[in-house]
């Protein structure tokens, strides 16, 4: 678990300097379409699975978003239960927020190392799919209202 969020971060930040961008308009992850809001860059490259979709905030992409739809609940569950197992190095607090009735969990990471980057991942079920949609926030959470606005796009535009 600990090797897979290293090796998003790493990967998320190389695709960030490379400035691999797209147009804003409406996205998919494996077989769900739906859209983000303004000021959000799609990144592709490497680190970017089959069943993720990844973006950027700003010109200096201070947040980073992924979304990901899992295969089956199997597969949900086993990543959102792997979360519970982070060791001293991070602090993590749970939480649920609901859209549209739609109650979905969260998990807030911050790093004990690198206190200034905080890691969201928002867990949810829509629409018989299973889904997580992570951000890495490099500013300590200053830019929440950017990051509500982006989860309640997506969530109200995936299909």
């Amino acid at each position: 678990m600990k090797r897979k969020l290293i090796g998003i971060l790493i990967s998320i930040l190389i695709m960030a300097i490379s400035g691999c961008i797209s147009t804003n308009g409406e996205y998919s992850v494996s077989n769900s379409k739906f859209q983000i809001p303004e000021g959000w860059s799609n990144l592709q490259g490497p680190g970017i699975g089959a069943n993720q979709n990844g973006f950027a905030y700003g010109d200096k992409q201070t947040i980073i978003m992924v979304i990901e739809q899992y295969t089956n609940e199997s597969e949900f569950n086993s990543e959102y239960s792997s979360y519970s197992q982070f060791g001293s190095a991070y602090n993590v607090t749970t939480s649920t927020k609901t859209i549209n009735g739609t109650q979905i969990k969260v998990f807030k990471i911050i790093h004990n190392t690198t206190p200034n980057l905080i890691s969201t991942y928002y867990y949810f079920q829509k629409n018989g799919k299973y889904y997580s949609i992570y951000f890495d926030d490099t500013r300590n959470n200053k830019d929440q209202s950017i990051i509500n606005t982006a989860i309640e796009k997506v969530f109200s535009t995936l299909n």
